[in-house]
């Protein structure tokens, strides 16, 4: 039956409502079910879980990259007219990067995080050159009345101490470092000459090795990430800088045509940028 254009009012409609209100319903229901099953663990879920703690030792690993740069000079020197020939020998290098640490950390104001930390790194950041030997400008080839000088050094480990200080957003923490780095360098000067100072009859070819134990300063900053209750990754910067290191080969007096003394040394400063990615576990849950 149809009393109006386009509304049916007949079996088919009644049907259709049959079928819609128990739908209605039961939808109805399994929404309110799914609501009231899922009101307990909403509600009790900021109850039972504590909020992120950075505090806790922790111990990791590291790995990543350092670019070595400086500034320096070598001299072949000896006390006569003709005293110093110097030239600029200055150390560029990269190599890799990987070692340990461990630190403690102390949450606190409440978004606030100090520590300490220490670390030893591995690397094998080397340098080399060669240098004429006499006036200054001349080449690296042993020629009449001229000789070679060799430089070089080999730093294999590094180590830093450092305080930390950084905010937390959660399971991020951002911080600042600085603190102490000391490092052991080995120095190698080389000299084969037969020209002033090393006379055609009395050539020489001396070598000599020298380790200096290093101490310098170190600051950088990094990111952290704080994974379950006891992982943390973290990605961090730092510089360091050593000052400056002289070493000085002397030759044999019969060498230097009795002027003196007279050698080869080379004068430089050592600074390096560090990159890595580490991880961590802290002791302790949350």
């Amino acid at each position: 039956m149809q009393t109006q254009p386009g509304v049916w009012t007949g079996p088919g409609l009644r049907m259709n409502k049959m079928f819609a209100v128990p739908v209605l319903v039961l939808a109805g229901a399994v929404v309110m079910s799914a609501a009231a099953s899922a009101a307990p663990a909403n509600s009790t879920a900021p109850e039972v879980a504590a909020p992120i703690n950075w505090t806790g030792f922790y111990v990791g690993g590291d790995i990543g990259g350092l670019a070595r740069h400086g500034h320096g000079t070598s001299d072949f020197f000896q006390e006569s007219e003709t005293a110093h020939t110097i030239q600029g020998q200055s150390p560029h290098s990269s190599s890799a990067v990987a070692g340990v640490h461990v630190g403690f950390n102390w949450q606190f104001a409440p978004s606030w995080v100090a520590g300490i930390e220490g670390d030893w790194q591995w690397t094998r950041s080397r340098f080399s050159a060669c240098r004429g030997i006499g006036f200054e400008g001349l080449p690296c080839t042993v020629i009449d009345f001229d000789g070679v000088g060799t430089i070089g050094d080999d730093v294999q480990s590094f180590g830093t101490v450092r305080g930390r200080l950084g905010m937390t957003f959660d399971r991020i923490l951002v911080y600042g470092t600085g603190g102490a780095a000391f490092t052991d360098v080995r120095t190698s000067l080389g000299v084969n000459c037969s020209v002033i100072g090393c006379s055609s009859a009395n050539p020489i070819t001396t070598t000599a090795e020298f380790l200096t134990h290093k101490t310098g300063w170190v600051a950088g900053g990094g990111i952290e990430r704080m994974f379950g209750q006891n992982w943390i990754i973290r990605a961090e910067y730092l510089h360091a800088d050593f000052g400056n290191l002289s070493q000085t080969l002397f030759l044999p007096s019969l060498n230097c045509f009795n002027f003196g003394t007279c050698g080869l040394s080379w004068s430089r400063n050592l600074h390096f940028d560090i990159v890595r990615a580490g991880v961590s576990y802290k002791f302790g849950g949350f």
